[in-house]
């Protein structure tokens, strides 16, 4: 279930705000969930990358396959399918920071609280 409000929300802030800001979501599933925050944040980022990229080659296949070759080509000829790995990688490095960082918050919060 927080996996599910994670991709959700990651899924809502890359929407509205963008790709950068999608390590928010991470941090607020790392402070909901606690000690496996970055597992969950880097999760449910990487999903949300996941969902954009298929997204991109429903609607349109060729030019999203002639962007993964260009973007392929300018990092010194990578084969098609790194490009679209590497970004979902990236993605849920990116939520996986978020998480730790939420998980930290967490306990500071609930140290200062009792």
């Amino acid at each position: 279930m927080k996996l599910v409000v994670g991709v959700g929300l990651s899924l809502l802030i890359h929407w509205l705000l963008g790709w950068v800001w999608t390590g928010l979501a991470g941090v607020v599933v790392g402070f909901w969930v606690g000690p496996r925050g970055w597992l969950y944040g880097g999760l449910a980022v990487a999903i949300c990358w996941g969902i954009f990229i298929a997204y991109t080659l429903v609607i349109d296949p060729p030019a999203t396959y002639r962007m993964i070759k260009i973007i392929g080509d300018i990092f010194g000829g990578l084969p098609g399918l790194v490009v679209p790995a590497g970004s979902i990688l990236i993605g849920g490095l990116l939520g996986a920071s978020g998480g730790l960082l939420g998980t930290g918050l967490k306990q500071v919060w609930t140290s200062t609280r009792s």
